[in-house]
């Protein structure tokens, strides 16, 4: 394992291009820092900033947006050291470009990334509202509200007809004047979490009333009381909703703070990616899709709660990123979902080892049949920070062979055979997911 935790510094900024030039073990709020002091900062950023850039790109990060593309696309140029070929300078104009947009999303597996050059656009602030709407709703002005905001993202409440439609936008393109919404205190738009962790017993009573519990945290709490009972999840999931009727209106601010948000506690998720038409003409495919994987929840009763969360890019032009697009990337749309279970606290005790081992199990088993049942007949495909091996040999086969139909898996092959002969970048994943034919070698 290479690790690049210490090469994390910024090397240059190019302040008229809004351009910034990092070591790829520089977090992600270093780069936004080094742009923000020239009034520039980055388009689009996943929920949080604390990712090193050269993990981030390659792996295909993503924020929301259906004209916005995957991280990978703010890749200017960047260095990659090889063990055949040593240190290349890539960029989609004159030094090796295939290779580059190859590499823009190369799983780490045709050279370390050393340094990276990220494209930042014009500082600006956002004005994001908050809304709850029901599923009828919320197909009534999909369409619309894709193509009329710059950011969109759903959060799907299982066992409820509750979706909390988050939307942001530049401020000229807001109402008027538009303020942040003066919310009742955190402490009050949670009571009805706060209820139920009480109707659990004397011992949660005294969680119930202590202020300091942030939303986040009675939801953690409340799940690790049942998790595996689906009865249970969804009074929690239900609960989760009043807390965010009370929490509707806007909120206003730079668009680092606005684009940033709370992932919860610590949690099995599976993220896949899938084609829904073009910007101009959506198919409809992305809420087919959450229709049929609420459908499959309920009918499986699994345990499954909040949020489903979807989120939208445009296409990208690196081959393996799950929202390759041939052609207009720019025009294409992609739909994000993703499903997750929290894990319980751990303490150390072997009880609550057993209990985050069932929940894994249980997830393995959502995410299979989910997998299985509603992601193939639409040709989704892994978010490739969230994929993990198969459990048995008959799934993996199946697995490479869905990637197989969906990625160059012979060109990304070939271009690891000529800069990585040896193969001393690969890992278990890498080579289970991509196997290398083995070449053979004699002696004179």
């Amino acid at each position: 394992m290479v690790n690049l935790a210490l090469c994390d510094q910024v090397l240059h900024v190019d302040p008229a291009a809004g351009r910034v030039t990092l070591q790829a073990g520089a977090r992600l709020e270093v780069a936004l820092k080094a742009l923000g002091e020239h009034g520039w900062t980055l388009q689009n950023f996943s929920s949080i900033k604390e990712q090193q850039v050269g993990g981030w790109t390659q792996a295909g990060c993503h924020g929301t947006g259906a004209g916005l593309p995957p991280v990978e696309e703010t890749v200017v140029s960047m260095k990659l050291v090889t063990p055949a070929k040593g240190a290349l300078l890539l960029d989609g104009v004159e030094n090796n470009p295939d290779l580059f947009h190859l590499a823009k999303v190369g799983l780490g597996a045709l050279g370390v990334v050393a340094e990276v050059t990220l494209q930042g656009v014009r500082a600006h602030s956002l004005g994001e509202r908050t809304q709850v709407l029901s599923a009828k709703q919320v197909q009534r002005d999909h369409a619309a509200r894709l193509a009329t905001h710059r950011h969109v993202r759903y959060m799907w409440l299982p066992y409820t007809d509750d979706v909390v439609v988050v939307t942001a936008d530049p401020l000229d393109k807001c109402p008027a004047h538009v303020t942040n919404t003066q919310l009742p205190p955190e402490h009050v738009r949670t009571a009805a979490l706060r209820q139920l962790l009480r109707s659990h017993g004397a011992a949660c009573a005294g969680l119930a009333d202590d202020q300091s519990l942030s939303f986040a945290d009675l939801r953690d709490k409340l799940l690790a009381l049942n998790p595996l009972s689906a009865a249970h999840v969804a009074e929690v999931n239900k609960a989760e909703a009043t807390f965010w009727r009370a929490s509707q209106g806007w909120r206003v601010g730079d668009s680092q703070a606005i684009l940033g948000f709370d992932c919860g506690g610590e949690q099995c998720v599976s993220e896949v990616a899938f084609p829904c038409g073009t910007r101009k003409a959506p198919n409809g495919a992305d809420l087919e899709f959450v229709r049929a994987t609420l459908k499959h929840i309920r009918e499986h009763n699994i345990p499954a709660p909040a949020p489903l969360e979807q989120r939208w890019s445009c296409g990208s032009r690196a081959p393996m990123s799950p929202v390759y697009s041939a052609g207009n990337a720019g025009e294409a749309l992609h739909c994000w979902l993703g499903i997750i279970m929290y894990l319980p606290p751990s303490s150390g005790h072997g009880a609550d080892s057993q209990r985050r081992r069932a929940v894994e199990a249980s997830f393995e088993d959502y995410k299979a049949g989910w997998q299985r049942q509603v992601c193939l007949p639409y040709k989704a495909c892994d978010h490739w920070a969230k994929i993990e091996l198969p459990a048995t040999e008959a799934e993996l086969v199946a697995l490479r062979q869905r990637l197989r139909q969906r990625f160059p898996v012979d060109a990304f092959n070939r271009a690891r055979q000529e800069l990585d002969p040896h193969n001393l970048l690969g890992n278990e994943l890498v080579d289970a997911l991509f196997p290398r034919q083995r070449t053979s070698t004699s002696t004179g």
